[in-house]
């Protein structure tokens, strides 16, 4: 099944079958162009990142580098250090501001504490004697009831 060209090349059937059933021959040196789009599709899927990451790559780790300055890096270190301990400064001001707050808050909680057990204790004496007079009064009531149904009588 070999076939030959006016040129002299060799073209070699190959046979594959299309949705309709019917066979079709296919030459070897002729390409769909669906099939070449999905070879230059492939080809630019593998090309390109490669491409991306030996530019990234390059100007990431590679090229050329600045020397470091180490005087001004030490200058924006101490100016960044310095900055750092104005804050911790004023940081430290705050809180012992707000240390005499809450010691001001606990003194005046303490004082009110003390006088609001004050109050509950003597309360709690006039509840108790409240109490102890609606007994007495109670029993003062039954004492009259009982006096009473006995003097009515029937």
């Amino acid at each position: 099944m070999r076939e030959e060209t006016l040129d002299g090349s060799i073209r070699i059937p190959v046979s594959s079958t299309h949705g309709d059933g019917k066979g079709s021959f296919r030459m070897h040196g002729e390409v769909k162009a669906m099939d070449r789009k999905r070879i230059i599709l492939m080809a630019a899927a593998v090309i390109i990142p490669v491409i991306v990451g030996l530019v990234l790559g390059y100007s990431f780790w590679g090229g050329e580098k600045k020397p470091l300055d180490y005087r001004q890096t030490l200058m924006d270190a101490a100016a960044y250090v310095r900055t750092l301990e104005e804050k911790n400064k004023d940081l430290a001001t705050r809180v012992e501001s707000l240390d005499a707050e809450v010691n001001v808050l606990r003194q005046k909680g303490q004082q009110s504490g003390t006088r609001n057990t004050n109050i509950i204790t003597t309360l709690n004496q006039r509840v108790g004697f409240l109490e102890a007079e609606n007994q007495r009064l109670k029993g003062q009531i039954r004492g009259l009831t009982h006096q009473a149904d006995t003097t009515v009588g029937p």
